[in-house]
């Protein structure tokens, strides 16, 4: 997965829109091989990125990729549900997830969860890509309407999509912030 160009770029193309500060505190859900984890703890001089996944093939392969940064306390990788969020400490700037949501059964619970762990004015963004067999632009789209619709539900203020053509599908990114009050 760190190997493949796409991922990387989705990653990257993520973290860009993220506007990360340095003292930001992150959260990533399904941080899988470690990659955009590892490209954003040196971006962090005062706080730390944590990240959350099920699988403890992807825990070994991040901790190996990030092992410097584990070792310096900027990153804290979790083995965990994903869809249990709750058991994380609160208080994160950002929470982000790249290629992730798509597979994740309970969509609703992971756009609400991550909402009582943001700060005020803290910032959610999820980016996929549609990966079925037959996928189109246009399922990009309508997987990003739906899910924009389901934040603005939860709470989230200034919801917006981000589109991006990547190895010629479209790529969206879909971020709202906590309320400040």
């Amino acid at each position: 997965m760190a190997r493949r160009g796409s991922n990387r770029a989705r990653n990257a193309w993520t973290l860009g829109l993220l506007e990360v500060e340095p003292g930001h505190r992150v959260l990533e859900l399904g941080f899988g091989p470690g990659y955009a984890i590892s490209r954003l703890a040196p971006r962090l001089t005062t706080a730390c990125v944590v990240g959350l996944d099920h699988s403890a093939t992807m825990l070994a392969q991040a901790r190996r990729r990030n092992a410097a940064w584990i070792a310096d306390g900027r990153v804290q990788l979790v083995l965990g549900a994903i869809e249990a969020p709750q058991t994380l400490p609160r208080g994160f700037d950002r929470v982000y997830s790249a290629n992730f949501l798509q597979f994740v059964p309970d969509r609703e619970a992971l756009l609400r969860d991550p909402l009582f762990l943001l700060v005020p004015g803290g910032r959610l963004a999820t980016t996929d890509q549609p990966r079925h067999p037959g996928a189109t632009d246009a399922d990009a789209l309508r997987f990003a309407e739906e899910r924009i619709g389901r934040m603005r539900a939860e709470g989230y203020v200034d919801c917006h999509i981000e589109k991006n053509p990547h190895h010629g599908l479209l790529t969206v990114c879909v971020s709202g912030r906590k309320p400040w009050q």
